[in-house]
């Protein structure tokens, strides 16, 4: 089944383990496709870093995806050179499958792609683009390799015909993790712009599951209160010098809102000088996101930039860092970067101080505390329940369930962690949380609850097998999901006796509501004939035509051959979820009308 989808790009973001185990303490670090020797897989094979970040990717508007020389393009076959970052991430994830490989979108380089995900049309391209991405086999060769290594007929012989194991031979296959959107730009953030990545990352999640990787990384200052940009205002502030940042508080909104969606949270804690109050900057984002466990510490190990000049932290410096965010309960820290690196550090140094690190963070965890699970909807045992899908259409929570298990789901709708409804069995209720609850059949023919809960952006949904405790889905709600379906006034003519060859279906609507993304459907029968969305008309066993556009109003004709109508058919004009061409759920009939030839 097609998932439920409004223009908003809502989709389902599960909640159950994820593909990042729920350990915190994590080791992370940017690799760049620059500045890597020929032997990094076999330099990296002792490095204790858990997560890899490939610096960078970005998209184009029409879905297809670029990386940093070519660092995650598969490259054509050549038995004595291929790209050496390519090599060194495919090579090392062969050999650790355990370890995780993400590309990173964005970044000050790549700050563009931003702006191409301001329309909903724009967002649902670039996330096929990117779904398709992590579902790429990428290819591994290996010099080298023994015959029993070979994965595949041999890709270059001798002279004598026999395979030359002294060239590049496919050693096997790898996947990319995940994604890490690398959130930042020269000028401020805009709402808007945190808006369109909530809304990518939301319908992104709803294509690749539970079991790839997504995270945010974003600037120091994101989390903290925007007054602080005042240099006379320092409560909660984490970079203090005179000349303050534009950046203060940027990103509040969006990790309020994407609790539940990302995986970790990266706060590039450096480039802020060594004045820079990290410890505030943490608390900010950990309040910000509700899990200190998910947000992870920057720290560099190149030359950074600070208000009194470019300076290299010190290496005892970052120790600390590693230590105390261990001590303190958060999920790990990152590093900038492996690589090419400003002070001259070759691979295998930088790895050493990474895993010194490590070494250090994990002696500082506190020995009798539990790592803290990622999810309260964390899956403690199998499902019995099966949903089909989770919206949240005009303030709406709306759950889809299959017919067969009506009867048998045990479910809790929750808001915040706070019961709305309940489903045992086929009986529903509501609890004091909830305004409303309904069953209908509006959806192919499948049972649909329905609560009205007082939403509100930010707002967390999730629906949970009561049994097991795991969560089934989850709708992180957006303003666009809790804006009311406009007034529209139907109405529908039968016109046959006057025009003897066509029945006309004739709708009249606000102007704005015509041209907005709202989807008005007309069916015969309850099969989709023709449809309104964005100003534009579809029609299918039908010719269309726009009357007037006058007063704001706009008047939409379909014509309909009599010949395929029969006396009492049914003609109905609805508003409904999704886009043209898609399933969706009907969220108001605006009229029905059965056709007589008399």
């Amino acid at each position: 089944m097609k998932k439920l989808t409004l223009s908003v790009c809502i989709a389902a973001a599960f909640l159950a383990q994820s593909a990042m185990a729920a350990t915190t303490n994590h080791a992370i670090s940017y690799v760049t496709s620059w500045g890597l020797p020929d032997n990094s897989a076999s330099i990296l094979d002792t490095s204790k870093v858990d997560t890899y970040l490939l610096a960078f990717g970005k998209w184009n508007s029409d879905g297809s995806i670029e990386t940093s020389d070519s660092i995650a393009t598969i490259p054509a076959y050549d038995a004595w050179y291929l790209p050496g970052g390519y090599n060194t991430w495919t090579q090392l994830k062969l050999a650790h499958p355990e370890k995780k490989m993400m590309i990173a979108f964005g970044g000050q380089k790549y700050e563009e792609i931003w702006s191409q995900i301001n329309t909903p049309e724009k967002r649902t391209i670039v996330a096929k683009g990117l779904a398709d991405l992590l579902k790429t086999p990428y290819p591994v060769y290996k010099k080298g390799l023994a015959p029993s290594e070979m994965d595949g007929a041999c890709l270059m012989t001798k002279w004598d015909g026999t395979c030359d194991m002294g060239t590049y031979q496919k050693a096997g296959t790898v996947y990319l993790d995940g994604v890490d959107f690398d959130f930042e730009k020269a000028a401020r953030l805009s709402e808007k712009e945190n808006s369109d990545l909530l809304a990518l990352a939301t319908e992104l999640r709803g294509m690749i599951g539970k079991d790839k990787l997504m995270s945010l990384t974003t600037y120091h200052v994101g989390a903290d209160p925007e007054n602080c940009a005042d240099n006379t205002v320092f409560d909660n502030c984490s970079f203090v010098e005179h000349d303050r940042s534009s950046h203060n508080g940027e990103v509040k909104s969006l990790l309020s809102a994407s609790k539940g969606l990302f995986d970790f949270y990266n706060v590039m804690a450096y480039d802020a000088g060594s004045n820079f109050k990290y410890q505030t900057a943490m608390a900010n984002y950990a309040a910000a996101v509700g899990d200190k466990t998910k947000i992870i510490l920057g720290t560099t190990i190149n030359a950074q930039w600070a208000p009194e000049g470019s300076f290299v932290e010190t290496k005892e410096n970052n120790l600390e860092r590693a230590r105390w965010q261990a001590a303190e309960g958060y999920g790990g820290y990152f590093a900038w970067a492996l690589g090419s690196n400003t002070q001259s550090m070759s691979l295998t140094d930088q790895s050493a101080y990474l895993n010194e690190m490590k070494d250090v963070a994990d002696a500082a965890v506190p020995a009798d505390v539990e790592p803290e699970p990622e999810d309260e909807g964390e899956e403690q045992g199998p499902a019995d329940s099966v949903i089909s899908d989770t919206v949240v259409a005009a303030g709406e929570i709306i759950v889809v369930i299959p017919n067969d298990n009506f009867k048998t789901d045990d479910l809790t709708v929750k808001k915040n962690d706070v019961i709305v409804g309940t489903l045992n069995d086929g009986k529903y209720e509501k609890t004091m949380q909830s305004q409303a609850v309904k069953k209908t059949s509006s959806f192919m023919g499948q049972p649909v609850l329905s609560f009205y809960s007082d939403l509100k952006a930010g707002d967390v949904v999730s629906v949970i097998d009561t049994s097991s405790k795991k969560a089934l889905s989850t709708v992180n709600v957006t303003a666009e999901m809790l804006a009311p379906i406009a007034p529209d006034a139907g109405t529908i003519t039968n016109a046959a006796t006057e025009f003897g060859k066509s029945t006309n279906v004739i709708f009249s609507s606000a102007l704005k509501h015509f041209n907005s993304n709202n989807r008005t459907v007309v069916k015969l029968n309850g099969q989709v004939i023709a449809e309104s969305y964005a100003g534009n008309l579809f029609a299918n066993n039908a010719t269309s035509r726009t009357l007037n556009k006058k007063s704001q109003q706009v008047e939409v004709e379909y014509n309909i051959p009599v010949s395929t109508m029969q006396d009492y058919d049914i003609l109905t004009v609805d508003v409904m979820s999704g886009t043209p061409g898609q399933e969706g759920y009907v969220l108001r009939t605006l009229n029905k009308h059965y056709y007589l030839t008399k």
